[in-house]
């Protein structure tokens, strides 16, 4: 079983994460350990469904969970690069929706943290997504995984 925090609580994460979080915990293939979001009301379900901690932020998160953990990360773009690099800072591994980011230079220097980080792009003809593939072909040793990069599908099936 493998066990997961999720970051955000918003509409994706509702709309898209939550029936097949809630199947996967049913068929006991994850166990939602728990949830950071900035509102509490916005997780509330979820907390209840899950029987699951709450954080406020990740440094709440940090203080109980100083091991390696799984991070599903749904976060709003302008904050989503800082998150990232505080969850990688403390080994978590990450699967980030998408964009991954809006900046290269960033990316790149994520190549140097040893967790792993997966991210689903369904944008294929967005210009970072197509030199981020470029960064992953070229630096062999980084630990980026890219879901669905043949882009037959939507990345919210997860």
């Amino acid at each position: 079983m493998i066990e997961l925090i999720l970051v955000g609580s918003g509409k994706r994460v509702y709309e898209d994460f939550y029936p097949i979080l809630k199947y996967l915990n049913h068929k006991k293939k994850i166990k939602l350990k728990a949830i950071v979001n900035r509102t509490r009301e916005n997780s509330d379900d979820m907390i209840k469904e899950f029987k699951c901690s709450y954080y406020k932020n990740l440094d709440e998160l940090f203080i109980d969970n100083e091991s390696c953990m799984n991070i599903i990360l749904s976060v709003h773009q302008s904050i989503k690069d800082n998150y990232v690099l505080k969850l990688l800072k403390k080994n978590y591994n990450v699967f980030i929706d998408t964009p991954p980011s809006h900046k290269i230079k960033f990316l790149n220097s994520l190549s140097y943290f040893k967790s792993k980080i997966t991210f689903a792009e369904d944008q294929i003809l967005n210009p970072i997504v197509l030199e981020f593939q470029k960064l992953i072909k070229e630096n062999k040793e980084n630990n980026f995984e890219f879901i669905n990069n043949n882009f037959t599908t939507n990345y919210h099936f997860f």
